[in-house]
């Protein structure tokens, strides 16, 4: 194991090295001269997440080496770096979204800005995600991340060099010389070679939802009132109803790089309508609705291990709630009970990780809504706000209710209503616009889905109508249901460059979808 005080004894042998090939902050505004046509390029402080600070500051260094030895950029004295931040009276810490890094890029002058994060799952098991960022336009050029099984010099070696390059444009590892000794780590084998029609690379970031659906990769199992989380570079879909509406307790994953589904350790139990976060580097997932009832029960993947282990469970069981990870914390939202009682009830997980605290209530109680996160607040929009399948007159009541939570304020806020109640939706933020796929609607006697889009931009006064889902494979004819494009209980994701929707009601239970 490699501790702190070892780190303490490498590093500075490491810095020294390094300094003569940083330069000082330039007067604002100023970049490369006509001699040197090195782009001049700041790399932030990683925001670290079971990291020490020695730990931290050693990846930031090495990727500042890494860009620098690229032979394409100039790179900022970290402490010129900080003296000028200083003065503008800017921490870094907690600082590494798009915008927070085009501020500091303002700052200092520079032309790109690389941000990242470090997360440490034990001594020998880590992430680090990095993004670069042209500070004019303040669009993300480049963005990916890196796993490593191994210690931290390690990981210093092989992985950075490699995340680096890519950030850099390139695809083979950048070559560096550290003043270290080399280890050698136990890497995972080598993946299988993408199948055809995979995507060739991630392209750039989606500015708004525009393009052409296409089909994606099946999912081996078909499902609906499932959850779906983004993890890195994969996409990892957990639970619902399968075949004969039986809860599942199945786990798939999607490999962005190699685009094909594999299955993982299932969770402790089947469920369906749960809520599932990604916090801290860990996969949640949280109540739902399994064999026993509507569940408390909240169960925690270890994406290193691949193994389950429980965590702290909800006051109340429920299902249909929302997660989310905001400004670094877990939130679970809202939910139904057994008895179909609907809870406006608003949890935070404590710093310890180890139970849940209450936070402002929601003005509107309601379960199977649809969240997202943008600028620092939690959008939730739409649901139920009942239950009684036995009353003919008492059917689900849908809702048209938009609120904002406001985490400083702890606070709700209601904004403009949708058109239409929904009720097991799904959506994404792109930039500041909310884009809101399918779900149910309906009287308050009968639920069907439907096929519609509609958006709102944070500001605006109401939502507009867009486009039409996808309809299944091979065109079926009208249902019932609903029309042949019509969908609920299904997810989406946005993957940067494009939008996935992920299984669902009636007839897509395997589907998977695709916006470029």
């Amino acid at each position: 194991m490699v501790t702190p005080r070892l780190l303490n004894l490498a590093l500075p042998a490491l810095l020294v090295l390094l300094a003569p090939c940083f330069v000082a902050v330039p007067a604002r505004g100023q970049g490369a001269t006509p001699e040197d046509k090195r782009e001049l390029i700041a790399v932030m402080d990683m925001q670290a997440v079971g990291a020490s600070k020695v730990e931290t500051e050693a990846i930031t260094d090495r990727m500042r080496e890494v860009m620098l030895k690229s032979g394409r950029f100039k790179v900022v004295d970290r402490s010129q770096m900080q003296a000028l931040l200083n003065e503008q009276a800017f921490q870094q810490a907690g600082c590494t979204d798009q915008e927070c890094a085009v501020k500091v890029g303002q700052m200092l002058g520079v032309r790109k800005i690389v941000a990242g994060k470090v997360i440490k799952f034990s001594d020998t098991a880590w992430q680090v995600s990095a993004m670069m960022v042209d500070v004019e336009t303040a669009e993300t050029l480049r963005a990916d991340s890196v796993r490593h099984q191994g210690d931290v010099f390690s990981l210093l070696e092989g992985p950075l060099a490699t995340l680096g390059a890519r950030l850099v444009g390139g695809s083979a590892p950048v070559a560096v010389a550290v003043a270290v000794a080399p280890v050698v780590a136990a890497l995972p084998a080598a993946p299988p070679p993408a199948p055809p029609g995979a995507p060739a690379t991630i392209g750039p970031p989606l500015q708004r939802i525009v393009g052409t659906w296409s089909e994606g990769p099946p999912l081996e199992v078909g499902r609906s009132a499932h959850a779906s989380v983004l993890l890195g570079q994969q996409v990892l879909v957990l639970g619902g109803l399968g075949q004969q509406n039986r809860p599942l307790d199945s786990v798939e994953l999607l490999d962005l790089q190699h685009y094909a589904w594999q299955a993982l350790a299932p969770m402790p139990g089947p469920r369906q309508d749960l809520a599932a976060a990604v916090y801290q580097g860990r996969v949640y997932a949280i109540g739902g609705a399994g064999a026993d009832g509507v569940l408390s029960r909240v169960d925690v993947l270890d994406p290193v291990t691949h193994a389950w282990s429980p965590g702290p469970p909800l006051p109340s069981p429920r299902k249909g709630a929302v997660a989310a990870v905001l400004d670094g914390r877990l939130y679970v939202v809202g939910g139904m009970a057994a008895d179909g009682s609907v809870t406006n009830q608003a949890l935070l997980l404590d710093d310890a990780g180890s139970a849940w605290q209450p936070r402002a209530p929601l003005q509107d109680a309601r379960a199977f809504a649809t969240a997202q996160v943008v600028e620092g607040r939690l959008y939730v929009i739409g649901g139920r706000r009942q239950y009684a399948p036995l009353a003919i007159f008492g059917s689900p009541a849908l809702l048209q209710s938009v609120e904002a939570y406001d985490p400083a304020a702890n606070a709700w806020q209601k904004l403009p209503e949708l058109p239409v109640p929904l009720s097991q939706p799904a959506s994404v933020a792109v930039g500041r616009t909310l884009t809101v796929f399918g779900g149910y609607t309906g009287s308050a006697v009968f639920m069907s889905p439907q096929e519609r889009t509609w958006s709102f931009t944070l500001g605006g006064k109401v939502w507009s109508e867009g486009g039409h889902l996808p309809p299944p494979r091979g065109g079926a004819a009208d249902t019932a249901l609903g029309t042949n494009a019509s969908r609920a209980e299904f997810t989406a994701l946005l993957l940067r460059d494009r939008v996935l929707l992920i299984g669902g009601k009636p007839s897509h239970l395997r589907q998977v979808n695709e916006l470029r």
